[in-house]
């Protein structure tokens, strides 16, 4: 998971670096990061099925509370850019020091 994080990264940084490039630039680079990370989710949903089953647990609540994570959390984030008065740089720093201190 650690890889696949590096690789949305340094794609998020070439889109910083190069701002100003026509939509061809784009569309290439997300196609390929998409043909990279596509397996990713598929495996990552795989594992926790095999997670809920050895623990007995429902696999339709971990759902439930991961769709609650994917509403709420860009709600919140987005209700903080808006109300601070920082650039973009110090979004993406505060975002990637976050995540570093994640443990994959």
């Amino acid at each position: 998971m650690f890889i696949f994080s590096i690789i949305e990264t340094s794609i998020a940084l070439i889109f910083f670096i190069f701002p100003k490039q026509p939509f061809i630039f784009y569309a290439i680079i997300i196609t390929c990061v998409s043909t990279i990370n596509g397996p990713f989710y598929s495996l990552l949903d795989g594992y926790s099925g095999t997670y809920i089953s050895e623990r007995n647990k429902q696999y339709s609540s971990m759902r439930v509370m991961g769709t609650l994570s994917y509403v709420i959390g860009p709600l919140i984030g987005g209700f903080l850019v808006d109300n601070m008065v920082l650039d973009f740089k110090h979004y993406f720093s505060c975002h990637q020091c976050f995540t570093s201190l994640l443990p994959f």
